[in-house]
């Protein structure tokens, strides 16, 4: 029987092809250090512990139900990958790209991302807490009816998000650029948060109200 702080499955060094083993077998993959390398097919339900990875591809990866435990992930290409009902835990993402990656109906807790570009992302229905977004682009991505609790955004790109019924009560927007961004019709998703005296002519604007 393998120690619990073994890597139960050794993956091939270039992750050719689908994770159909690790995936029939119900394996962890832990403490890894990968590099340079792509994740292709069908992952479902796969857990992974303490991982890092290092300009790796995930593109259109299908990660549905996976677990991600304390894992680093830095200039990784998420782009297309299906993450719903993924679970994050002490997760950091790093300069990565996630255009169009959906995260919904998944839970983020107490993750980081830093200068990654996450436009066209999904996160309809994901719970976030203790979430931290810093100098992020979000265009056109959707946080639809999220389940919000301390998540901080700093020096964001929000044009044309969506927070359509997610409240953002003690979210600081002051430094983040809010053009676009689509909400319910008596703007109660805004009810709470910390915004400028600029975002505040915006939105009085969005309320039908002329600022003199």
């Amino acid at each position: 029987m393998q120690k619990s702080n073994e890597i139960k499955y050794t993956l091939d060094a270039d992750f050719e092809g689908s994770m159909s083993r690790a995936i029939d077998t119900e394996e962890v993959y832990r403490r890894m250090s990968v590099e340079n390398a792509a994740f292709f097919g069908d992952a479902a339900g796969v857990a992974f512990s303490e991982d890092a990875f290092f300009y790796c591809r995930f593109e259109n990866a299908v990660f549905t139900n996976c677990s991600f435990d304390k894992c680093r992930f830095v200039s990784c290409d998420l782009s297309g990958c299906d993450l719903e009902d993924a679970y994050f835990n002490g997760c950091v993402f790093e300069n990565c790209k996630g255009v169009g990656t959906s995260f919904c109906s998944g839970v983020l807790y107490d993750c980081s991302f830093f200068g990654c570009n996450l436009s066209f992302s999904n996160y309809t229905k994901a719970k976030l807490e203790d979430v931290e977004f810093e100098n992020c682009r979000f265009a056109e991505a959707s946080l639809s009816e999220c389940k919000v609790k301390r998540m901080k955004i700093s020096d964001c790109d929000l044009r044309g998000c969506t927070f359509f019924r997610t409240p953002l009560a003690g979210v600081d927007l002051c430094d983040s650029e809010l053009s676009g961004i689509i909400l319910s019709d008596n703007l109660s998703e805004l009810r709470g948060a910390v915004i400028s005296s600029e975002q505040a002519e915006m939105v009085a604007k969005m309320l039908g109200i002329k600022v003199k």
